[in-house]
Parts: C-alpha cells; structure tokens; sequence
C-alpha cells in the first residue's frame, strides 16, 4: 500500500478467514515443517510511527508449497454461524400469535351471552379465523421486517465499501442501498464535517460563523441546531448566487450572508460568535485578501468566543512515485499558471505545522488534530483541467493559449489512460 503521497509502506496482510480448529492445525503442521526461531525479533516500522516485531523464521529442512488463495475482506465475509437470536424470538412469537388468534378468538366470544331467540352475533368460519390469526400477526411481522431491513442495510454497507464509488453504484437499485452507498463511499469533506459535529456534540452550536463560505459548508451549517448564523464570502456573484438559492432558509433578522473581506477592520465589528469555521480559509486568502495569512487567526480570535474549526488542505510535495501522483501535481501546476496568465490570484495552501504555531501566536489552545486522506477520482482530477481550460479565453496571447489548449487536451487523454481512486494529498482539522 501507499501512503498519501504515493510512498510505499509495509503491510501485513493477516488470514482472517481461518476458523480457530483450521488455525490450530495448520500452526502444528506449521511448527513439524520449521526449525524454531534462532535469531532475534526485526522491528518493521511505518510512517505511522507505528512498529510491529516479528520473529524472523528461517526456512526448514522440509520444503512446502503454498497456494494462493484470494480472500475477500473480513467485514465483506458472511460471518453468519447460525440463525441469530434476534430472527428466533419474533419468528416464535409470530407462530404463537397466529395459533392464540386461531383458537382463543373464538372461544372468548362463547362467554358473551345473548338472548333466546336472538341469532348470535359473533358467527365464525374458517375465513374469519384466518383474518383473525394474520391480525395478531401483524406486529410480530414488523418487527421482523425491520430487522431483516436493517441486517440486509448492514450487509451492503460492509460489501461496497470495499469497492470505488463508480463500481458500487452499479450495483445500488434501491434507496435503502443508496443510503448504504452514502454512508459507505462518503467524500473526504462530509467526513471532515462528521468529526467537527463528533467534536462538537456536548456543547451546543449557539451562534455559528461561516468565516469562509462555500455551498457545501452552508449547506451542512444549515442541517445544525443554531441559534443564528453568518456567512462571509468574498465574492459579490457568489453572495447573490447563494441569497438566492438559500432564501427559503434564511431566517429573516438572524441569518446573514455577508459579501466582505477580512482586511476590513469594520466588518463584523463588535460582534463574537459561539463557534467559528474556517473551511479551507487561510487557502483562499491570497486570491482575495493577499499576504494576509499571518494575521487572519488574529482577527479570528477577536470573533471567537468559544470553539473554532480550521479546516485546511496540506500542500502538495514536488514529487511523487506514483505516475498518478506524478500527473495531479502536473496538473497543479498548470491550473496555477493558466490563473497566473489570466491575471488573477491562485490560492496557496499552507502545511500544518504552520497553521498550528500561528493558532498559537494568536492565542488560541489547541485541542485536538485530525487528518483526512484525499481520495483523487476521476471526475475531481478532471475538475482541476477544466478551471486550467476557462482561463484560456483571457490570455491575451492568442499563439500560447493555442499552445497551452493544445498542452490540456494530452493531459485529459492521460487521464482517460489512467486508473483513478487512488489517496493522494489529505486535509486536516485542527479545533
């Protein structure tokens, strides 16, 4: 396996799919066929700054042959040893159900008495008591429904979370599996958001602040028990854009968008929110408010009365050994260049240590840190070409944007050549 970067690591792969009878024999056999151990441990050591020691066995006298055997993950695996407790219960009851209906019903209407003369009013045939018999049913059948539903969620959570997203939605049909697909394939950004609510869950939102915002970022603020909110952005297209798409949600008086720019002392002035985010921020500064990095956890902290989230992208490294690593640093550096050419800023990404000794200078305490692995796909590879390409328009050297347009074309025909969903670059959190 690799790590982020395209870095090979060490990986032990373990047989899981040995019953403790199969691994006890083939142990024994295992021990006939070596001589034991006659060196020390080796310590294999991964980037994780984790380390595992394992004995170094030399080979026997008596040679044997190993086969291969291809197995599939252990949480795909069906484990089922039996019918579970929780399908024996409610199948019993609902047998009971059915055969109590069937008998006791009409019995119990014997004790009402009526008139002589009069006709009975309860008369019963086998067709009553069959209804009567499924009604008592009912309940016991809903729950079993319920948990086979739930069982059958479960199984295909487990089975597509070990395939890539364009292969598991071929076989998602239903919504419940669809549901299970979300859950199981979800994008680097919405388990970002899932730890910040994890982080988050004992104290409640309050006042929230938006001090970077983006749809996807409001979109989930929206989905949270706050007070108020406010969201900063610094685009005048995308402040409309967003008023207008948002308006239904917007709480008249209490919600805000606000077009503005944080070199503006007198924005938000006076004014100290609950829970701060800051959704790739410090990233994005160069293009709208430049060389002020430095200061904007300063100005943050004048705004913060409780928690912050800084969400930030690591920077990507100069080089790669993989070639698709290879190909989105390329591609990297040409998206910058066609913005350079265009005239405009590019965004600048800054590693984590950096972010954490200017948290720091600016007052905050730092209480917990999480990285998150970028999964490279396809369709996000070909999402960084495409912003290279709308700037083409504005070279106003119509000879290099020909050139660079011509450049674009081989670079998608590179990706069409290339296997994707591969973890390459990761994000971190720090609250």
């Amino acid at each position: 396996t690799v790590d982020i970067y395209g870095n090979y690591l060490v990986c032990v792969k373990m047989d899981a799919s040995l019953s403790n009878k199969k691994r006890k024999k083939k142990s024994k056999k295992a021990t006939n066929d070596i001589s034991p151990p006659s060196s020390a441990p080796t310590t294999i050591t991964t980037s994780s700054s984790t380390s595992t020691s394992l004995p170094v066995v030399p080979q026997g006298k008596k040679k044997t042959k190993t086969k291969t055997k291809t197995t599939t993950p252990p949480s795909s695996q069906d484990k089922r040893s039996g019918i579970p407790l929780h399908w024996i219960v409610p199948t019993v009851v609902t047998i009971s159900c059915a055969i109590i209906g069937y008998i006791m019903f009409p019995l119990f209407s014997h004790h009402h008495h009526h008139h002589p003369g009069h006709p009975s009013p309860f008369k019963f045939n086998k067709k009553v008591k069959f209804v009567v018999a499924f009604a008592c049913m009912l309940p016991a059948l809903a729950y079993v429904y319920v948990k086979y539903a739930q069982a059958q969620e479960t199984r295909s959570r487990d089975k597509i979370k070990w395939m890539p997203p364009s292969q598991a939605l071929e076989i998602v049909q239903s919504d419940w599996k669809k549901t299970a697909l979300a859950q199981a394939t979800s994008k680097p950004c919405c388990l970002i958001f899932d730890y910040v609510a994890k982080q988050q869950a004992k104290n409640p939102w309050g006042a929230v602040l938006d001090a970077g915002t983006g749809n996807h970022s409001l979109s989930w603020i929206l989905g949270l028990n706050t007070q108020k909110w406010t969201a900063i952005t610094g685009s005048k297209q995308r402040e409309e854009s967003m008023k207008s798409e948002y308006s239904g949600r917007i709480r008249s008086g209490v919600d805000e968008i606000i077009f503005g720019n944080w070199l503006d002392e007198d924005m938000l002035q006076g004014q100290k929110f609950d829970v701060v985010l800051a959704d790739y921020l410090v990233g994005s500064i160069d293009g709208f408010a430049p060389y002020f990095q430095d200061k904007i956890f300063e100005r943050l902290k004048k705004h913060t009365k409780k928690q912050i989230y800084v969400i930030n992208m690591e920077p990507l490294p100069s080089d790669s050994l993989s070639p698709q690593g290879k190909l989105i640093i390329e591609i990297a550096r040409l998206r910058d260049a066609c913005i350079l050419l265009a005239g405009h800023r590019c965004y600048r990404e800054y590693p984590l240590e950096w972010t954490i000794d200017h948290m720091k200078q600016a007052g905050f305490k730092i209480v917990d840190v999480a990285h998150f692995p970028t999964t490279q796909t396809r369709s996000f590879v070909e999402v960084q070409v495409d912003v290279a390409a709308s700037k083409i328009p504005l070279f106003r050297d119509r000879e290099l944007a020909s050139s660079f347009s011509s450049h674009i074309a081989a670079i998608r025909r590179r990706i069409s050549a290339m296997d994707w969903n591969i973890r390459f670059g990761g994000d971190y959190v720090i609250s």
